[in-house]
């Protein structure tokens, strides 16, 4: 494989349909926050925290595809620190 500078730009299209992908399946299944979750949320700024989806998962979806699912580990994705991905109003916690 390429360098991540070369082969980056390349992945950033299927990239982004996994990422909206996740965000649609976390915003029509996911969990609204609680009463005092909202309340973080609104001193944090968030202008509709009431729109926000949280789905906890064991482990975080994986992408199908096997050289962005490569790309995704090298850059940390994937590591014991990735515990909450969030694009949007859908949070992702593993």
């Amino acid at each position: 494989m390429n360098s991540l500078l070369t082969t980056l730009p390349l992945m950033l299209p299927g990239a982004a349909a996994w990422v909206e992908k996740q965000e649609l399946i976390v915003c029509e299944r996911g969990t609204p926050l609680t009463e005092s979750e909202l309340a973080d949320a609104r001193r944090a700024g968030v202008v509709h925290p009431e729109k926000i989806r949280v789905i906890r998962a064991e482990t975080l979806p994986h992408p199908e595809d096997e050289d962005l699912m490569f790309v995704a580990k090298r850059i940390g994705l994937f590591s014991s620190r990735s515990a909450g991905p969030t694009r949007g109003y859908g949070i992702l916690l593993g």
